[in-house]
């Protein structure tokens, strides 16, 4: 096996084990509408334009669209899921292309996007066979082509949200997607375009996983109170936002990102941790799951904060290599972090502490 693949099982297994450790159960259903059948649906401007069922275990078959631009990625070995290629024109002259995978069997009632602006066929791939493990559906953005000098992407993100809620509705017996989810990050680097979504849309997304931007100047709107400003509304109607700062994200402005986050964090409604909490990812890898860090955990604790009310006080992640766990690490929400108990091995979390350095 590759090292690609055995990364893929690692990170597919991790989050599996995350779910049963949240109380996630998947229940075997058996939905009624076929795969074919969702053609032509979506929106006005967003539309499934290709349909494939792809039976358990199968390896993901080439096509000519996203992955022709990359190495065919290495996908296999999944349940019975729905392949669906969306084709979205949110204006003249912008397109793009979103690729969703509907679980047919094991589906936990949730909707997860996952990547970053950029990102190559195989990172996009590997985000969705570990969400589809998960029992999500799922879904990614190939690259987007801009017109007029506008970046459209966030509205391109807000169609895809829209069309694939309305298509998971007839696919799903007419049972919508029960919360919906954004996990921006990738081996290509940090995103905060999940985060640019919610500040513009606020019903697209229940909770989002983003990274910090680098500055007050890069938030949504380009300030502070611009950015509490856009992104009340997503909080009063209960989303929350998990961010992650690190020193492999590529960002050397590390003071400016966390002195911005509190700036909008404790303007936002609830205060200081109510609606969004920054954890800042040791130096390994913040954003790239094939250099070591499993972020599985990290989405569990977006989930449990948004659907049980349980706001992550502190996460256990896992650094993966060859197939295997090679240590954990406790993660703390800013201003805390990690303390060494003083006994113990450094490479078991539950020898550290959360506390003020």
């Amino acid at each position: 096996m590759t090292s690609l693949g055995r990364i893929l099982g690692a990170i597919a297994a991790a989050f599996v084990c995350a779910a049963g450790a949240s109380g996630q159960t998947q229940q075997p259903v058996a939905w009624g509408s076929s795969c074919s059948a969702l053609n032509g649906l979506g929106t006005a401007r967003t539309k499934a334009m290709e349909m494939r069922r792809i039976p358990a275990g199968d390896p993901l078959p080439a096509r000519t669209g996203l992955e022709a631009r990359d190495s065919q990625p290495p996908v296999r070995g999944l349940s019975e899921f729905c392949r669906l290629i969306l084709a979205s024109t949110p204006g003249p002259g912008a397109t793009a292309e979103i690729e969703a995978w509907l679980p047919y069997h094991t589906w936990n009632g949730n909707l997860l996007g996952v990547g970053a602006e950029g990102e190559t066929a195989a990172n996009r791939y590997r985000s969705m066979a570990a969400a589809l493990t998960r029992g999500h559906a799922t879904f990614s953005m190939g690259p987007v082509q801009h017109a007029g000098g506008r970046d459209v992407t966030p509205d391109i993100l807000h169609e895809a949200v829209v069309a694939l809620k309305n298509i998971m509705t007839a696919f799903y017996d007419s049972r919508p997607p029960r919360r919906s989810y954004w996990a921006g990050c990738s081996a290509e680097g940090p995103s905060t375009l999940g985060l640019r979504v919610a500040s513009q849309y606020k019903d697209d997304f229940d909770g989002v996983f983003d990274a910090a931007p680098a500055g007050a100047a890069a938030w949504p709107g380009g300030s502070a109170e611009s950015a509490r400003q856009q992104l009340t509304a997503f909080v009063a109607r209960g989303g929350r936002v998990l961010l992650h700062y690190g020193p492999a994200d590529g960002t050397p402005r590390g003071a400016e990102a966390i002195a911005a986050f509190d700036q909008v964090a404790r303007a936002l409604p609830g205060g200081e941790g109510g609606a969004a909490r920054l954890f800042v990812l040791p130096a390994a890898a913040a954003c790239a799951a094939d250099r070591g860090l499993d972020l599985g955990p990290m989405i569990t604790a977006l989930e449990d904060w948004v659907e049980r009310g349980q706001p992550p006080d502190r996460i256990v992640a896992a650094s993966i290599g060859e197939g295997r766990v090679l240590r954990q690490q406790l993660l703390c929400p800013h201003p805390l972090s990690a303390i060494y108990a003083g006994a113990g091995s450094r490479d078991d979390a539950a020898n550290f502490v959360c506390r003020r350095p």
